[in-house]
């Protein structure tokens, strides 16, 4: 897949922490408040104070492996956010210059003084913004109960409802905002369709590999899709439902190039009140923002933490194993993960060993991607490896839904010969013995090598399950070729 051009660009540390800066002095002008101190002794938890704060805590920290993702999403999403309105945060008088309509200015500033405001006005104004550097002649509309933007044309007005879904919403929620426009868009367009524009909140924690729709979207686009082919809420006649991405190509000690995507995809409805204006083409208001990421090696010797989540965890081993530029960052693991060509599970006593497998083919050599983990009794996944297999189209496309097989072909490949008591061979299902046993590697001590195994330890009783080891030079060669 190619990535279009970017609509922003960082080239490094010191370019995002000029844009940090940057964002800092626009908080500060929005509320004519150096530092927000005002802000803060009033309403301490406002979330434009969180968002100063976090915004210098980023600007004054060092960068590591661990904290460079978080820096990029607060980065990109406060870039984005800022660019279609407030281009030059510098620029005095600030709202005179960027919101010139006074009566829509004045509005503005009362409603971001409210926190429970404060992030819906922001996305307003990225949307109208959006919307003007398409050539849309549109206008904020501050009205109580009526839609916020208004879009001249010359066959007529065209009204468009701005709205956020938060992060943790039920997908059900996406129809009760639809019907919610549909009304404040009838009240003051009877006979005419406006537009929708919902912007679904995401973690960014999966990298994206191509331009399918995230799994933690495709739920919220499906109730759009599915309230948009009933004859209900007929004066929304396009919802473009947006949201950010990321993806992330290259990995620690090597440059890294993080691409944040925002994403639109329009849906239209089967029963409008009325033709649209305009094509689904013309509403689609993608933007994308790249930087790239390097360290010294000081930063890149850093212990690497597991990384624990609802459900999941990314084990330190997993990390600390795919530490180098051919190896599987965090971020491409729940990419893996969020939606999967093929997902194996084995059962081995009271846990099973999970085998999960996707094709990637945006990167500088196609392969498919083989996660290796285990779920144990309370259902919480545990990623311990995983691997990068190169191959032919054929066994490309035989890998990616056969989990089984991609892992065969690992063994195939990169297998040393194992040896846990009387058992030996390139894989051992299950071993089990009164008292830990050795797991040996049949190479010479100068061959770098890794071994995998779930080892478990109870009274009298030892096992070891899906033991094998790889040869760790041959596969970081083939990797690296």
């Amino acid at each position: 897949m190619a990535l279009e051009p970017p609509a922003f660009k960082l080239n490094g540390q010191a370019e995002i922490r000029s844009e940090l800066d940057a964002q800092i002095d626009l908080l500060a002008a929005m509320f004519d408040d150096a530092g927000l101190s005002a802000l803060r002794r009033r309403l301490p938890s406002h979330p434009a104070v969180t968002r100063y704060d976090a915004l210098v805590a980023l600007r004054d920290s060092s960068v590591s492996p661990d904290t460079e993702h978080g820096l990029i999403k607060e980065v990109a999403w406060a870039l984005m956010d800022r660019s279609t309105w407030a281009a030059n945060p510098i620029v005095r008088p600030f709202w005179e210059t960027s919101v010139p309509d006074e009566p829509q200015r004045v509005q503005v500033l009362a409603r971001i003084r409210h926190p429970e405001q404060f992030d819906d006005v922001m996305l307003e104004l990225y949307v109208w913004g959006r919307f003007r550097a398409e050539n849309f002649a549109a206008s904020l509309y501050e009205v109580e109960g009526q839609p916020d933007i208004r879009i001249a044309h010359s066959d007529g007005e065209v009204w468009t409802e701005v709205k956020r879904i938060h992060l943790g919403s039920a997908p059900g929620r996406a129809r009760a905002v639809i019907a919610k426009s549909n009304s404040q868009i009838k009240t003051v367009s009877p006979g005419r369709a406006g537009i929708l524009y919902v912007f679904i909140e995401t973690e960014l924690a999966a990298a994206a590999f191509d331009d399918a729709i995230p799994g933690d979207v495709a739920p919220f686009l499906a109730e759009v899709r599915r309230s948009l082919r009933s004859k209900d809420d007929k004066h929304v006649g396009q919802v473009i439902v947006a949201w950010d991405d990321v993806m992330a190509i290259g990995q620690s000690p090597d440059p890294t190039m993080y691409v944040v995507r925002r994403r639109a995809h329009v849906v239209s409805h089967a029963h409008a009140v009325s033709q649209s204006m305009f094509t689904n083409d013309q509403l689609t208001l993608g933007q994308s923002f790249l930087t790239w990421m390097s360290y010294t090696a000081a930063v890149r010797s850093e212990r690497m933490n597991a990384i624990v989540s609802d459900g999941l965890v990314i084990s330190e081993l997993f990390r600390e194993r795919n530490a180098w530029s051919g190896g599987i960052r965090a971020i491409h693991a729940r990419g893996v993960l969020d939606r999967p060509d093929g997902w194996q599970e084995t059962p081995i006593g009271d846990m099973k060993v999970v085998l999960v497998t996707r094709r990637v083919d945006l990167a500088r050599n196609p392969h498919v991607t083989l996660l290796i983990g285990s779920r144990g009794p309370d259902g919480a996944l545990t990623l311990a490896d995983g691997y990068r297999l190169r191959g032919s189209e054929a066994e490309l496309e035989a890998m990616k839904s056969e989990p089984a097989i991609a892992f065969g072909e690992l063994l195939r490949r990169f297998g040393l010969s194992v040896r846990v008591g009387a058992q030996q061979g390139v894989f051992i299902r299950l071993a089990t013995a009164a008292s830990p046993q050795p797991i040996e590697v049949g190479v010479e001590a100068s061959v770098p090598y890794c071994v995998s195994s779930f080892v478990r330890l109870g009274p009298g009783h030892w096992e070891a399950s899906w033991v094998f080891a790889i040869d760790d030079g041959r596969y970081r060669a083939a990797v690296g070729a």
